[in-house]
């Protein structure tokens, strides 16, 4: 298989280090979020990395007023991602009601060689967000739309064929079990106006047969090799919700509706965060997943490894990583969730002697 490279973007909010009681006008934001861009860009440029496809080299990192044409910027109209990228989302988006506490940004890495150098970069300018400012990304059930993507491609060219059947038929039958590996939601983010991290099984052609009927997990594996083109592959499981993102899913850039290149396989599921032994593992299991999914492996040989595991109750997402040959992920993955679950009885036990001791109360009464 050819070598593996990647992108990360990843939605964050820095707060006001002057927070106002007045919401801020729309110039008087967008005049800060410019400022804060370049300053931004200004770190990742003294990191000796390339930040802003849109800077002409050797001009300097101040030009504050050069911005103004890169606000409504989107990578996606580039054939390459070259350049880190700090930018604000375009202008309807820029304001929550009564912003007058944070800035809303995105960062677009370029694409990344999977290899020990990439990481570290990558660490680098988490430490620099997490060092030098107030990083936020969630603050009510209302606002709570921030988001990390992890995009895994191959260094030369698109996905074949068998590559996309077995790399979706992977994530389909398994997406319950990568679940396990994640933060539960702390708010219900299909309350929010854009609906991050859906289900892959949400509302596509695969989740139901032609009479309505739920098919078996066998049934749809025969539905997901039977494909005969990346496209058919598309069409099945990728529902195309234009208010919304799945957990995983896959970069088609082809504007021939019946061609259906797949540049890369898109991985939702972990929550935005600065942690970055939490950001490197998870790459480290996107690469695993779509290694252990290679064209080189048989539709026969996916299928035998899926439906022996895909409804055994048993079978835990630790014990899954490590038949992906990814020990060190899964000890990582399992002793987070041993503190997660630990936290949790410590945070119900205090909260039984909390109403324990309101009941008590109340009895003196």
């Amino acid at each position: 298989m050819s070598q593996l490279k990647f992108r990360v973007t990843i939605d964050f909010r820095i707060a006001f280090k002057d927070p106002s009681t007045k919401p801020l006008t729309n110039d008087e934001y967008r005049e800060r979020v410019i400022a804060l861009v370049v300053e931004i860009e200004g770190k990742i440029h003294a990191m000796g990395l390339p930040a802003s496809a849109t800077r002409d080299e050797g001009k300097g990192d101040s030009d504050i007023a050069s911005r103004n044409s890169v606000m409504e910027f989107y990578p996606g109209l580039l054939n390459k991602f070259e350049h880190w990228i700090v930018r604000n989302p375009p202008l309807k988006e820029l304001f929550p009601l009564n912003c007058n506490s944070f800035y809303k940004l995105c960062l677009w890495t370029p694409w990344l060689i999977n290899s020990a150098e990439s990481i570290s970069s990558l660490r680098k300018f988490f430490q620099v967000l997490e060092n030098e400012y107030e990083v936020l990304f969630s603050l009510d059930w209302k606002s709570n739309d921030c988001v990390m993507e992890v995009r895994v491609a191959q260094d030369d060219g698109y996905f074949a064929l068998q590559q996309v059947k077995n790399t979706m038929a992977f994530l389909w039958s398994f997406e319950k079990k990568l679940d396990g590996l994640h933060e539960a939601r702390e708010v219900d983010d299909r309350d929010t106006q854009w609906t991050h991290r859906q289900s892959v099984r949400n509302r596509c052609a695969l989740s139901w047969s032609h009479h309505l009927k739920p098919l078996s997990g066998e049934e749809e594996l025969d539905k997901i090799f039977a494909c005969t083109s990346t496209k058919e592959i598309y069409d099945l499981i990728i529902h195309p919700d234009p208010w919304g993102s799945l957990v995983y899913g896959m970069d088609n850039w082809s504007t021939d509706e019946n061609n259906c290149l797949i540049q890369g396989f898109k991985f939702e599921q972990e929550r935005p965060t600065l942690g970055f032994d939490r950001v490197e593992n998870w790459l480290m299991v996107c690469f695993g997943i779509v290694n252990f999914t290679a064209k080189e492996k048989s539709t026969a040989d996916m299928r035998r490894f899926i439906t022996f595991r895909m409804e055994d109750e048993t079978y835990t997402p630790f014990i899954l990583l490590t038949d992906l040959g990814l020990q060190e992920q899964a000890e990582y993955y399992r002793t987070v969730a041993i503190d997660r679950a630990t936290k949790g009885r410590a945070t119900l036990d205090a909260l039984e002697v909390e109403v324990d001791a309101a009941l008590s109360l109340g009895d003196s009464d």
